[in-house]
C-alpha cells in the first residue's frame, strides 16, 4: 500500500515567495563561499592550520521547519564526521520558521537565498531556488582549487518541499550527484498532496541515492524501477531530533 507520511509544507507557494534572478554581486563572488568553508574548517578541533583539509563538501539545503526538524540531526553528524563536512544553504522559503531550529541545534546557515523576501508564484519560487543553488555551486567551485577548502561532491535534500525539489534540478542540471532523505513516501496521485507529492516523485527521477524510512518505502521506489542498491532504509531522522531534544531536557 502507498505510504502517505508526509508532512506538507508550511503555508504553501505565494505568500512567503521568493526573490529572482542573479543579482550582480549575488555572493560576492568566490570570497563569501571561501569564507564560510574556512570557517567550517577552522570549527572541527581535528584540524590545524597545517593540515589540508580531504575531507569532502556535502551541501545540505533547507527551506522549510520540517526539513530543518528532520535535518539537523544529519547535519550535526556531519560536522562530527571526518570524511563529510557540510555546507548549510538556507533558502529562505520559510527563513523565520528555519532559523529558531537551526539556532537551537547550534546551526548557522552557510549561506541564505533569501527567496521569502517578496511573494512569488508556485514557478517563481522554484527559477529562484534552482537560480540561487546554482549560483552557490558555481562560487564554491570555483574555490575548490584552494587546497585548504574540502571539494563539494554531494547535494542532501529532504522530503518534498518546493526548496527541495528546485535544490535537486538545480544540483543535477550542474552535475552534482543528489542524495534523498526521506525517500519513498507515497500517495501516487499527483495532485495530492500538491505540491508535495510530485516533488517527492521528481526528486526521486533525480536523486543517485535514497535514504527511506521503512521498506515500505524502499517497495515504492523499487516498484518505480530505482535500484534496490541505491535506496537505504535508515529510519525517521524525525525521530533522531526528538531524541535529542529529549537529551535537552
Amino acid at each position: 500500500m502507498p505510504n502517505n507520511l508526509a508532512l506538507n509544507e508550511e503555508g504553501g507557494p505565494g505568500g512567503r515567495g521568493a526573490v529572482g534572478g542573479r543579482a550582480k554581486d549575488r555572493w560576492a563572488a568566490v570570497p563569501i563561499a571561501r569564507q564560510a568553508c574556512l570557517a567550517a574548517s577552522d570549527n572541527n578541533d581535528r584540524m590545524t592550520a597545517d593540515e589540508k583539509d580531504s575531507r569532502l563538501r556535502v551541501i545540505v539545503i533547507v527551506g522549510t521547519r520540517p526539513e530543518a526538524i528532520k535535518l539537523f540531526p544529519i547535519i550535526q553528524r556531519l560536522k562530527q564526521s571526518q570524511l563529510l563536512v557540510p555546507f548549510v544553504v538556507n533558502t529562505g522559503q520559510h527563513r523565520d520558521l528555519v532559523e529558531p531550529v537551526l539556532e537551537m541545534a547550534g546551526i548557522k546557515a552557510d549561506v541564505d537565498l533569501g527567496v521569502g523576501s517578496e511573494p512569488r508564484t508556485l514557478n517563481g519560487l522554484v527559477a529562484a531556488i534552482v537560480t540561487g543553488v546554482e549560483g552557490v555551486v558555481e562560487d564554491l567551485r570555483a574555490a575548490d582549487p584552494d587546497q585548504d577548502i574540502p571539494f563539494t561532491a554531494a547535494v542532501l535534500v529532504h522530503g518534498d518541499t518546493t526548496s527541495a525539489m528546485a535544490g535537486a534540478l538545480a544540483s543535477i542540471q550542474v552535475r552534482l550527484p543528489v542524495i534523498h532523505v526521506e525517500a519513498g513516501l507515497r500517495t501516487d496521485d499527483t495532485l495530492s498532496p500538491f505540491p508535495e507529492e510530485l516533488n517527492r516523485q521528481l526528486i526521486a527521477r533525480i536523486a543517485c541515492f535514497h535514504l527511506a524510512p521503512t521498506t515500505e518505502n524502499l517497495g515504492n521506489l523499487v516498484q518505480e524501477h530505482v535500484p534496490a542498491t541505491r535506496v537505504f532504509v535508515t529510519g525517521i531522522t524525525g525521530i533522531d531530533a526528538l531524541q535529542w531534544a529529549a537529551d535537552m531536557q
